[in-house]
């Protein structure tokens, strides 16, 4: 790293912390991480790579008149922040290099993102058409900005499966062998994959790719079969594998895959093939977020390991269930990862911020976790209060205010529901959730409401709030509206009926509240492309509102003399009444599953 690099962070820094320009700073370069020392103005820094230099002037910064003296050592060669940018919400350029910056100062070394088909690709039109596809000039301006930190961009892309969004367009079609899986061993397929890879090089010469590779049980299964004699899935992936790493060297790019379809299940639930061989050249990432056991992530990268020496993993910030984030359970687990990932020397770890279902939930919501999982790595011990003073340093907002967030998904017995998507999309009249409802809704939200409204500073991140306060205060009547109905039709209570008909204008006008606050914080973040997902759900809502108020004044006024939807007898969620689900712990994200029992497909 020479002096202009250097002097490029060290500008960058001045113009997120001024409060450096009041400090005698003394920078070197050693190979020892990061040794930060204060005392009364003077500041001795450090660094070994240019994270360490990043996050040692965010610190010197943040203590800047204090005597103090830091050591940390962050033990990953690279360590990162993964955006998705293909589940509807492909962030503006500008919020990209938001995200680039914040992460640079708590000493991440690379920004992923993952396009699916949001890039534009020579002689491919249809690829990320109509999606937000991101051009050569924007890539190439994110990849120079984030130079300025010393930090790489790292392209990750699919393939094999999760295409679907490709075969929308019959150009793609022909190269689909089943669900969003592409056809191994088929010319157009091939021809896709060195146009994309081709793409890649030319913006990011020499980078490391993450090619994907995931999730695709079902190769071969399908229109392969119509030309093909029945081929084992292990020899289908090898071939495929092999394709796509020639199509990487051919184009100087290194590559690393998602491990699931090559490592076996490390449980009876879980038994896949057996493993399957992968090149030395070619980086296996073990991806898992689900534990907060230490001991669990050490035996799912020891099986990695046996298999082969490069390993990398990938831990989660939730922010993909919903339009709350689940930071709470994300930092819990983190840190028992990451432990694994030291204890083992996995030397690249990346921090995915995945989207799915229509990326509802904005990516700067999670911003607790990256804090918290750099501390971890860096081998910082912060005490509760210095964390809240360190994250609102960086922020403008305390991390106990970020952490409210968390709340409009319920707490419970398990920190992976998601509640508030389930109680804003369960239909009034079908109640499909309605056995699981709780009688505290109502308060619960209402003060939940108030208290993100009151996390509001003035600052960047206030539509956050704005928009969850807003959701919060939808699910103060809708939570139990179902509930409540189908309670005072059955009981033949018209007084009570008529008080609930006399709620719905109010919750029609808080809906579109909710949407406006949400489309503000969306154009703010992303491109306009996506969200017309959450036009046309939240549309759909409110019209199923107005439904529900026509049906009341028609039978109220004696035009009908029943409700049919009313009429039937609830069934219990889930099967049997007592097998463990609630509101608070059951987690179902597909909003064509919440919405309706109906088929919403073809």
């Amino acid at each position: 790293m020479g002096d202009t690099a250097e002097n490029n962070i060290l500008k960058e820094a001045v113009q997120l912390f001024p409060g450096l320009q009041n400090l005698d700073l003394k920078v070197t370069r050693k190979k020892e991480g990061l040794q930060l020392t204060l005392d009364h103005g003077k500041v001795t820094l450090t660094y070994e790579k240019p994270r360490d230099l990043c996050r040692g002037l965010y610190l010197a910064a943040l203590h800047e008149k204090e005597s103090v003296s830091i050591r940390e050592q962050c033990p990953f060669s690279s360590f990162g922040v993964m955006i998705d940018l293909a589940r509807n919400g492909a962030m503006r350029v500008s919020a990209i290099k938001e995200m680039i910056r914040l992460c640079a100062f708590l000493g991440y070394s690379f920004i992923g993102l993952y396009f699916e088909d949001v890039l534009e690709v020579k002689d491919e039109p249809y690829f990320g058409y109509l999606r937000g596809a991101y051009s050569k000039e924007e890539l190439i301006e994110i990849r120079d900005y984030a130079a300025l930190f010393g930090m790489e961009v790292r392209p990750y892309v699919e393939t094999l499966a999760h295409v679907n969004q490709c075969f929308r367009w019959a150009r793609y079609e022909k190269s689909r062998d089943i669900d969003d899986i592409l056809l191994v061993e088929d010319a157009g397929t091939r021809e896709l994959l060195d146009h994309l890879l081709s793409t890649i090089a030319d913006i990011f010469p020499g980078s490391l790719v993450n090619i994907g590779m995931d999730e695709a049980a079902h190769v071969g299964r399908g229109r392969y079969l119509d030309t093909h004699p029945y081929t084992d899935r292990k020899t289908l992936l090898s071939r495929h594998l092999a394709l796509v790493l020639s199509l990487c060297r051919k184009y100087g790019l290194r590559a690393q895959l998602w491990s699931d379809m090559f490592v076996s299940g490390t449980d009876e639930k879980d038994k896949r093939d057996e493993s399957i061989p992968v090149p030395e050249d070619a980086q296996l990432i073990c991806w898992d977020y689900y534990s907060a056991d230490e001991t669990h992530y050490e035996e799912r990268l020891k099986q990695h390991l046996a298999l082969t020496k490069n390993v990398g993993f990938a831990g989660g910030a939730f922010k993909w269930t919903g339009f709350a984030p689940r930071n709470g359970y994300s930092i819990r687990n983190g840190k028992a990862a990451l432990e694994a990932c030291k204890a083992l020397g996995i030397p690249d770890v990346v921090i995915t911020l995945w989207g799915d279902d229509g990326d509802e939930a904005s990516a700067f919501s999670v911003l607790p976790v990256l804090y918290e999982d750099a501390a971890a790595a860096f081998g910082e011990e912060i005490e509760e209060v210095q964390k809240d003073r360190g994250f609102q340093f960086l922020t403008g907002y305390p991390l106990s205010s970020f952490l409210l967030l968390d709340a409009v998904n319920l707490e419970g017995e398990s920190d992976i529901g998601n509640g508030s998507k389930i109680l804003l999309y369960n239909d009034p009249l079908l109640g499909v959730y309605d056995s699981i409802v709780t009688k505290d809704l109502k308060d619960r939200y209402r003060d939940l409401a108030k208290a993100l409204s009151s996390c509001r500073t003035g600052g960047r991140f206030d539509p956050l709030f704005t928009t969850l306060s807003l959701l919060s205060l939808v699910l103060s009547v809708k939570a139990d509206l179902g509930v409540r109905l189908r309670k005072a039709y059955q009981d033949r209570n018209s007084l009570a009926l008529a008080l609930i008909g006399a709620e719905l204008p109010e919750l029609e006008e808080r809906i579109r509240a909710f949407y406006q606050a949400l489309k503000t914080q969306w154009l703010l973040e992303n491109k306009p492309f996506g969200f017309e997902v959450q036009t046309i759900r939240l549309g759909g809502l409110l019209q199923r509102i107005r439904d529900v108020d026509d049906l009341l004044q028609d039978y109220l006024a004696g035009k009908t003399c029943r409700i049919e939807e009313l009429e039937e007898k609830l069934l219990p969620y889930g099967g049997q009444p007592g097998e463990g689900f609630t509101i608070r712990n059951l987690e179902e994200n597909r909003w064509y599953v919440i919405a309706t029992p109906a088929r919403l497909d073809s």
